[in-house]
């Protein structure tokens, strides 16, 4: 009887739904926020709001499906529009190299590029369909973030900021200093 309440506890704990703070939306265990039409950043700058303007500490987002890309595209298009992109947290090292997420595995285990320009090194999603493009950091584009959903409740509410070495890693990463 004992090891039968064991095993229900433990299925339940591993069904326990994953939370967003307020209004960002979950889609597959990471919360994505579309910031306003107000913001029009080059990449360098909307990566920066991400991680210190926002209610959760956040970065640029980094779809890992269609079911990501396609969701966060259409909740683009109803704040900035159907034409034109926004930014996502990918970006290359160089020409010729692979593409990376801008904090994470030093890998993309997902990808969407439909006309990615061998010479420009950072990634946007078109709001028409959502397929990825490349421009150059100093562009000016709307964008959305993202960070992992948390497993309850009360810490999606909290403010959860981690050690600084996050933000080192991403600055060292995009050659920046922080």
């Amino acid at each position: 009887m004992i090891s039968q309440l064991i095993l229900v506890i433990s299925l339940i704990s591993f069904v326990q739904p994953d939370y967003c703070n307020g209004h960002d939306s979950l889609i597959d265990g990471q919360c994505f926020i579309v910031v306003g039409r107000e913001h029009r950043l080059d990449f360098y700058e909307a990566q920066r709001f991400c991680q210190l303007n926002l209610t959760t500490w956040s970065n640029l987002a980094v779809p890992i499906s269609d079911m990501q890309t396609n969701y966060i595209t259409k909740w683009a298009q109803t704040e900035f529009g159907n034409s034109g992109n926004f930014w996502l947290g990918i970006y290359r090292q160089g020409s010729g190299k692979n593409f990376i997420p801008i904090v994470g595995p030093p890998y993309l285990t997902y990808g969407n590029c439909d006309t990615c320009n061998p010479s420009m090194n950072y990634v946007v999603a078109r709001l028409s369909n959502g397929k990825w493009d490349t421009r150059p950091s100093e562009t000016r584009l709307n964008f959305v973030c993202s960070y992992p959903a948390r497993k309850n409740y009360t810490e999606a509410l909290t403010r959860n900021v981690p050690k600084l070495t996050w933000l080192e890693d991403s600055a060292k990463r995009l050659n920046k200093p922080n």
